[in-house]
């Protein structure tokens, strides 16, 4: 399921009390039919993993231990790991294209780098329920691919469920099975992607003009914005001049 809504409508915020880092004010959650208020907290470790939207980097960990945190739930006696858990860290950081960087120090990574290490170390929790904030933010157009695709195919193999937050609406149409669009703190609409995805949901909770056809080679809805018409627009004749005559560099002394 993707969350989608403008800027402060409550993304992040119903994120972080679905991961308990924020307590709800009113109401009861509830994981698989029990009050996660009574599940202690290694247990709820245990099945749910969240990636947040920020995480600074404090200390130069390299990767490998980043990654491993991800194990500490499930570690007994003097939290040493065994060689199922080192197994698990070593094809959580596979599956997320990091296992080349198992000895880099995280204070040397790319926001890119950092944020596939950072779901690495989430999905080495093994859990049942995982939490992304913006799983997309920081990463290049092929490790977005990479990372909903395996997201999607964990789902689908493993049973995991997956709640992500999204900012891009056509990313979020090709991969989620169900959408909740969220707008002012409340529920704007719930359903699959062609349901939430139209153009007047979407027109009245961003307060923007859009169009919604179908994706190219997708079984989706695709969502174009319409740019204000006092808006420059690049013409055809300057991107025509541009590809006849790049522009030159001049070494400046």
């Amino acid at each position: 399921m993707s969350i989608l809504g403008p800027n402060g409508a409550g993304k992040t915020t119903l994120l972080r009390i679905l991961g308990r880092t924020l307590l709800p004010g009113k109401g009861t959650i509830d994981v698989n039919g029990r009050d996660y208020l009574e599940i202690g907290r290694r247990k709820l470790a245990q099945l749910i993993g969240f990636v947040p939207q920020e995480h600074p980097v404090v200390f130069p960990y390299r990767v490998r231990e980043m990654v491993a945190m991800g194990r500490s739930p499930h570690l007994r006696g003097l939290g040493f790991e065994s060689a199922h858990d080192d197994a698990v860290v070593q094809e959580a950081m596979a599956l997320c294209d990091i296992a080349h960087l198992s000895d880099c120090l995280m204070t040397e990574l790319s926001g890119g780098e950092r944020q596939r290490v950072f779901i690495a170390r989430a999905l080495a929790q093994q859990p049942s329920i995982l939490l992304l904030d913006e799983p997309n933010a920081h990463l290049d157009l092929t490790h977005q691919l990479d990372i909903l695709h395996l997201t999607r195919s964990l789902s689908k193999e493993r049973g995991l469920t997956v709640i992500a937050i999204f900012h891009d609406v056509n990313l979020a149409a090709l991969f989620s099975r169900r959408i909740l669009l969220l707008s002012h703190g409340s529920v704007a609409a719930i359903g699959t992607p062609s349901e939430v995805l139209n153009q007047n949901y979407l027109s009245t909770v961003f307060r923007t003009k859009v169009t919604v056809d179908r994706h190219p080679f997708a079984d989706a809805p695709r969502v174009t914005i319409i740019p204000s018409m006092d808006l420059p627009i690049a013409s055809t004749r300057f991107g025509h001049d541009v590809a006849a005559a790049p522009p030159t560099l001049h070494q400046t002394r």
